[in-house]
This record gives structure tokens, C-alpha cells and sequence, in this order.
């Protein structure tokens, strides 16, 4: 029975290693093509995204001068004649096999693919392996060989790496996806004073504005931390609210977690998903003590914009600033456009930074 030995796993983890700097799927493309011959040697490797049903694909290859003009064309007319497609795509198993495990090498020459594309490129043999993908889609990583020289130990290797991969090749597709939105959901959040943290039932930070991720390094003395952990003390307090009530007649945890700084307080409060896969969210809101309207107005405001800035620099929203300085809710939005550009700032979270830095300096 064949088995890996000490310098082959090490090859698999060093590769896979140098994943966690990959950010896109171009980068994943260029990734797998530049690292997959350091460990399985051969003519050629290619990444391919094949639409079995509309028979369209994403190629990239290394090295490049494979690649010849019209062979996206000929893959997509002829690729029901592949036997790995055909077998991935049918069954989604998505170890690694090779063409010599399913044809002959009279049996392969007699295809239009092979003397179409395979022999321009002096392939006669191929191993992939597949990421998973719903179908109609075949997402492979092929090596080709001028000879039918792929081993038992080419397929271990292969088949220890096809799992990270497709892990790694999941986050970077769901982060190029849905990236663009959360950053749109957290301009907003941040544009509207919202600070708001997203977890999931361990405590991982998949969401949190920049305004809360500024309020967890001023009260915490720390910012959040590179696994996107929660400070300790807050995951405590959520531990006890989440077992809460363990036994009937006892004490329930604080609703809020509060935290004293030197000139404010910060309110945590803890909104539990209610279903199993429901993801956790924390709202923050601080309270600081009141600034001196003359302070801001010493940033070149007036007094009504200074008398409003003090206002929101205690954390209320553009609501409760009209209602409490009896304005309408569009003249204090005009105030705060003003306020903005005098500040040089773009919202409201950097506007009450401005304020206390002000306020600090005087």
C-alpha cells in the first residue's frame, strides 16, 4: 500500500500554507496553476470552471503558452467526450482520477478532443481532482503529462490537498460575492452612528462596523483580534446569558453589559438568534460626558452646528437631536452635511472623534 512520505507532506503543507494570502478568485486561479506542479510534476496544469450544460468555461493554465487561440472553443464543443468531465459530472465524485483509468491510449487518440486540443499541447495522460460545485458546474485542477506516468503517490497527494483547497476556494468565492455588499451594509451602518457586531454561536466576528470595532479597543484596550474573537469579558457575559435559567429561581444575568471608561460609558447589549443557525448580534452605544459647545465652535462651526455635534457626540440619532433641540429632522441632516465638511470627514463616527480630540487638546 503506497504512503506519503515525511518530504510529500511537507510539500502539501508548505502549498497550502502560502493559501492564506489568497483574497479573489483571480488570485486563487494564479495560485493553484503556480503551486500545484511543485507537487505533482507535469507539461501543464490548468484551472477550469466547465458549465456542463451551457458548455461554456473559465480557463487559466501555466504555463501560459499553452494556451493557443480557439481552445476554449474546441474544450466546450468536444468536452462530453472527456471522460473525467463526463465521470465528475455525473457521479460529483471528486477524487483524483486520470484519463488512463477510463481509455486506452488508442481509445483516447481516437476522440476529436485529443486531436484537437490534447495533442497541440502534447498531453497523453491527464489527472484532476474537483472542488465541490452545484451543478451544471465542474470545477477542476488538471495536471497533463507527455506519457502515462501519473503514480499511486500522485493521487494521495492530490486527494490530501482537494479538501483545504475547496475550503479555501469556498471563503474566497463567498467573500468576492457577498464582500462588496457587507461593505455597502457597513458604510451604511457606520453613516447612520449604527455599531452593531455580528457573531456566530462560537463568538467569531462575521460582521462589525468600524464605529464598534473603535469602541472595543477603547473600553477593551484591545482591538478585535486577528480570528475575529470577542474580548473575553464579553464572551463571558454572553456565555451567561445563553445559560440562562440552568436551574428555576435563579438569578438572571444584566440585560446590558456596561463598561466605564475615563470620560464615558459603553452599553452592550446582546440580541440572541432565535433559531439554531440564527446568527448573535451586539449593540453598542456610548454615552461620553457632555463637550463644550464652545470647544466645537472653535472648529470653525457655528453655534447651532456645535450645539448639534454635542448632541450627537452623546450618541443620539438625527431623531432625537431634532427632538431635542426642536428642529426638523431634515435641517439637522443639513447641519450635519455642513459639519462634515468643515470637519473634513465623511460620517458621523469620525465627526464625534473629531469632537473629543477637540475637546482633549483645548
Amino acid at each position: 500500500m503506497t504512503r506519503l512520505s515525511d518530504s510529500d507532506v511537507g510539500l502539501v503543507t508548505d502549498f497550502l500554507s502560502k493559501g492564506a494570502d489568497v483574497t479573489s478568485l483571480e488570485e486563487y486561479r494564479s495560485y493553484v496553476v503556480e503551486g500545484l506542479p511543485r507537487l505533482v510534476p507535469g507539461n501543464a496544469v490548468g484551472y477550469n470552471e466547465v458549465n456542463t450544460e451551457a458548455r461554456t468555461l473559465v480557463m487559466a493554465f501555466e504555463p501560459s503558452a499553452v494556451r493557443f487561440e480557439g481552445i476554449e472553443a474546441i474544450f466546450g464543443a468536444y468536452m462530453h467526450q472527456h471522460p473525467l468531465v463526463s465521470y465528475y459530472g455525473r457521479t460529483g465524485d471528486g477524487r483524483a482520477w486520470t484519463i488512463s483509468d477510463f481509455l486506452s491510449v488508442d481509445e483516447f487518440h481516437r476522440l476529436d478532443i485529443y486531436q484537437l486540443l490534447y495533442k497541440r499541447i502534447d498531453a497523453e495522460d491527464q489527472i484532476a481532482v474537483t472542488l465541490p460545485s452545484p451543478p451544471p458546474m465542474v470545477i477542476g485542477l488538471a495536471l497533463n503529462r507527455d506519457s502515462r506516468s501519473f503514480t499511486d503517490r500522485d493521487r494521495l497527494v492530490l486527494n490530501l490537498a482537494r479538501p483545504y483547497l475547496a475550503l479555501l476556494h469556498r471563503q474566497v468565492e463567498q467573500d468576492e460575492r457577498f464582500g462588496p455588499l457587507l461593505d455597502a451594509l457597513e458604510s451604511a451602518a457606520d453613516a447612520s452612528g449604527q455599531s452593531t457586531i455580528v457573531f456566530d454561536a462560537s463568538g467569531r466576528v462575521e460582521f462589525a462596523t468600524a464605529e464598534s470595532r473603535r469602541l472595543l479597543e477603547r473600553y477593551f484596550g484591545a482591538p478585535l483580534s486577528w480570528s475575529g474573537a470577542l474580548p473575553d469579558d464579553v464572551n463571558t457575559w454572553i456565555a451567561r446569558q445563553r445559560a440562562w435559567p440552568p436551574v428555576i429561581g435563579s438569578t438572571p444575568p444584566a440585560e446590558a453589559l456596561v463598561v466605564h471608561g475615563d470620560d464615558g460609558r459603553l452599553t452592550l447589549t446582546y440580541l440572541q438568534g432565535l433559531k439554531a443557525r440564527d446568527r448573535d448580534v451586539l449593540v453598542l452605544e456610548e454615552r461620553r460626558a457632555a463637550l463644550p459647545v464652545a470647544t466645537l465652535a472653535a472648529l470653525g462651526l457655528t453655534p447651532r452646528e456645535a450645539e448639534i455635534l454635542a448632541v450627537l457626540a452623546n450618541g443620539k440619532t438625527n431623531p432625537e437631536i431634532a427632538a431635542q433641540l426642536s428642529l426638523s429632522e431634515k435641517t439637522v441632516r443639513t447641519h450635519l452635511e455642513r459639519v462634515y465638511k468643515k470637519l473634513g470627514v465623511t460620517n458621523r463616527a469620525a465627526a464625534v472623534a473629531a469632537a473629543f480630540e477637540a475637546n482633549r487638546n483645548r
